[in-house]
C-alpha cells in the first residue's frame, strides 16, 4: 500500500502533467486565435485588392467609351431638318437612343461630366487651358470659355474640362529701350 506522501507526490506529478497540457492547449489557442486573424486580414486584403482591379478595369474600359459616347453626342446635335425623310430622321433617332443609353449605363457606373463655370477662376485640377485670350474685361485667370466638357470617374479626372482663359494684355513699349539684351549687338555698339 502507498503510504500518502507517494500519493501527494503521484498527484503533484499529474497536476504538473495536466498544468503542462493546459498550458499547450493555451498556446494552441492563442496560435487558432492568431491564425484567424492573419486569415480574416488577408481576405479583406484580397478583396481590397480584387476591388481595385475591377475598378482599374472598369475606368480603362469607360476611358475608352468616352470617345464614342461623344461622338454619338455630336451625331444628335446634328439632327435632320423636318423635311428630311422619314428613313432619316429614324436613324437619327436611333443614335439619341443609343447615346442616351450608354450615357445613362456610364453615369451608372460613376462617370460624371463636369464643365466649368465662365468667369470663375481656371482650376488646374479639372480643368486644361487649349487657349489663351489677352483680355481686361475678366480677372487674369478666369474661364473665358468652355471649349470642350470633361469626365470624371468615381472622382477622378479622365478627361479635364477643355477651357479658354484669360491673361493680361501685353503692352507694348515704344523706343530703342524695349528692346532686348539679346537685341543688341553683343560688341555693345
Amino acid at each position: 500500500m502507498k503510504t500518502a506522501e507517494e500519493k501527494m507526490d503521484m498527484l503533484k506529478k499529474k497536476l504538473k502533467s495536466k498544468e503542462a497540457e493546459i498550458e499547450r492547449l493555451k498556446e494552441i489557442e492563442r496560435y487558432a486565435i492568431q491564425l484567424k486573424s492573419d486569415f480574416e486580414h488577408y481576405r479583406q486584403l484580397s478583396q481590397k485588392e480584387q476591388q481595385r482591379t475591377v475598378d482599374t478595369a472598369n475606368e480603362k474600359l469607360i476611358e475608352k467609351m468616352i470617345p464614342i459616347l461623344l461622338n454619338f453626342e455630336r451625331a444628335t446635335k446634328h439632327t435632320p431638318a423636318q423635311k428630311s425623310s422619314p428613313e432619316v430622321q429614324r436613324v437619327f433617332k436611333g443614335y439619341e437612343m443609343i447615346y442616351q443609353m450608354m450615357r445613362s449605363v456610364l453615369e451608372n457606373e460613376g462617370l460624371q461630366k463636369v464643365d466649368a463655370l465662365i468667369g470663375l477662376p481656371f482650376d488646374p485640377f479639372e480643368q486644361e487651358v487649349v487657349e489663351k485670350v489677352e483680355t481686361d474685361t475678366v480677372p487674369e485667370g478666369s474661364v473665358l470659355e468652355v471649349v470642350e466638357g470633361g469626365f470624371k470617374f468615381r472622382g477622378k479626372v479622365l478627361i479635364p474640362v477643355k477651357v479658354r482663359a484669360a491673361v493680361a494684355p501685353q503692352t507694348v513699349n515704344s523706343g530703342d529701350d524695349s528692346k532686348s539684351k539679346t537685341d543688341r549687338n553683343p560688341e555693345g555698339e
